[in-house]
């Protein structure tokens, strides 16, 4: 039925259709799966819609993330991006400082930034995607060679994604208010929008620590595109601040409140289509759904970490857990060479472990009662909408910010990963108080109706922003003039700074005048006396 819905649209639209690049390198699925949702949306409303594919990681074989947009992979890049995510994986319980932590992102970005310049230097690609003439460029904010590419390719209208809520770095470009009083860093600290004086001290450093190393790393992105194109080309986090449009892959209703910009649009939510009947559960997962006499838990950690490269004690806290809960039957996805955990849970009745899970389909059945999730946003996303409450154990990126945003609204547990290690048997007291205490489920049922409910859904947002744009031109009107101020003018230290060094002067001079108004006075009447 969607097919046909697709082609309808697709026809009743072909006069004012546009030619979409949809840039989406392979770093993990669930970008993969979000970058083809964009992808799709806008092939179903009639669009002409490339997703083209750089295969960092080697993973695209094992997706298919389109079915309506046309589908551009590339292949034969070298495996330095893979070499980082298993170090991430292997250092996730590994005690690091603040700095060390988001210094890793460098590491991460000059990984893509290697990759990027392979890319860049294959002509014969690069002549083929010139000649197909796009209209406009849709990519994420996760490295900013797509917006090196998109300016190389001569693409005029420019659409930038965030994959995630909008970080430090991001905020910065684009000239958006950031709090650091009440807005969390997207890394490098775990806390609310209700923070303490120190927590704020601690924001505060990691705010800076993260514009600092993502700065840097853009920087880098700039020379290598300098090294193609010549000196002359632009910085590439000035062409990603003109973007026309910024597409937030995320529901306001998860995230903390913040202050935004006019061409800012969040698309939390994209391609669910719960009336569509796609997500049907098969076997064996129908089966496992029927077990447990109080209902079913969905386990997963997502893509990126790899249960094999965990620690034993992690997933050794995760069985016992299900040993300690034989009310309810538990769904557990690992890696396929994760062989620790299928031996440590053989013996276990209450268990079903599985390399792939349906995740969609098992979130929205009516006997799942809880998840334990990693807090990546699709999978928070996706819970959200079918009203699951979550424990959410964070490892990488934005996933412990995206966990408290979770607590904040009362449906989840965020769960320190370090306590599999330091008190394992928090996450089984954790598990048990978010199935006894109706709360969490009324909390997210709540979370659902909002997100369902909400004037315009996501589908609508991207389609009639992109065809708003593209139909006017572009977007200059909405930018702001923030994206060009130098720090010191934006925050007005020029001003403040001058003033307060006027005041403590004045100040100082007043007291001085006085002390000798004072002295002269006092040796007056010494000398009457």
């Amino acid at each position: 039925m969607l097919f046909f819905i697709a082609q309808f649209l697709c026809c009743s639209t072909l006069s004012d259709a546009y030619k979409i690049l949809v840039f989406s390198p392979a770093i993990s699925r669930s970008h993969m799966i979000s970058n083809g949702r964009i992808a799709d949306e806008l092939a179903i409303a009639g669009h002409d819609v490339i997703l083209f594919e750089p295969d960092f990681l080697n993973i695209s074989h094992a997706v298919n993330p389109v079915k309506f947009a046309r589908r551009w992979q590339l292949s034969g890049f070298s495996s330095v991006f893979s070499d980082i995510i298993q170090g991430i994986s292997g250092a996730a319980f590994k005690e690091v400082s603040s700095y060390e932590g988001q210094k890793g992102l460098l590491e991460y970005e000059r990984a893509f930034n290697e990759l990027c310049e392979d890319l860049i230097n294959r002509d014969n690609v690069m002549e083929q995607l010139r000649a197909e003439h796009f209209d406009a460029y849709f990519g994420e904010q996760i490295n900013l060679c797509g917006n090196g590419l998109a300016h190389a390719l001569g693409i005029k209208s420019h659409f930038w994604v965030s994959s995630c809520p909008v970080g430090d770095h991001m905020a910065w470009v684009l000239g958006m208010p950031q709090p650091s009083s009440y807005i969390p860093s997207l890394v490098g600290i775990d806390t609310t929008n209700k923070m303490s004086y120190l927590e704020r001290l601690q924001n505060i450093y990691s705010t800076f620590l993260y514009v600092y190393f993502v700065e840097k790393s853009v920087e880098e992105t700039t020379e290598v595109f300098r090294r193609k194109y010549g000196a002359d080309f632009p910085n590439v986090g000035e062409i990603a601040a003109d973007s026309d449009m910024i597409f937030v892959s995320t529901d306001e209703f998860i995230e903390f409140p913040r202050p935004t910009l006019p061409n800012v649009v969040h698309i939390g939510g994209l391609g669910f289509r719960e009336k569509l009947g796609n997500d049907v559960l098969n076997e064996p997962y129908l089966s496992e759904m029927e077990k447990g006499e109080k209902g079913v838990v969905y386990f997963s950690l997502g893509t990126l970490v790899n249960t094999t490269s965990l620690p034993e004690f992690a997933m050794t806290a995760v069985v016992e857990t299900v040993k300690q809960t034989p009310d309810y039957h538990f769904i557990v996805a690992v890696d396929k060479y994760d062989q620790f955990t299928r031996n440590l849970s053989k013996e276990v009745l209450n268990i079903y472990v599985c390399t792939w899970a349906p995740q969609p389909a098992i979130l929205k059945h009516p006997r799942l009662r809880a998840f334990i999730t990693h807090g990546g946003y699709n999978s928070v996303m996706e819970a959200s909408r079918a009203a699951v409450p979550l424990i959410a154990i964070p490892f990488l990126f934005d996933q412990t910010r995206n966990s408290r945003a979770v607590e904040l609204n009362g449906w989840g547990i965020p769960l320190s990963r370090r306590l599999l290690r330091d008190d394992p048997g928090k996450l089984t007291s954790a598990l048990h108080e978010l199935l006894s205490n109706d709360k969490y489920k009324k909390a997210a049922m709540r979370i659902s109706t909002l997100i369902k409910t909400k004037p315009f859904n996501a589908s609508e947002r991207l389609i009639k922003f992109t065809e708003f744009v593209l139909s006017n031109g572009g977007m200059k009107e909405l930018l702001v003039e923030g994206r060009k101020i130098p720090f010191m003018k934006y925050h007005n230290l020029d001003i403040f700074v001058p003033l307060g060094v006027g005041f403590v002067f004045v100040c100082w001079v007043s007291f001085r005048l006085f002390t000798m108004f004072l002295a002269r006075i006092t040796f007056q009447k010494m000398k009457v006396q």
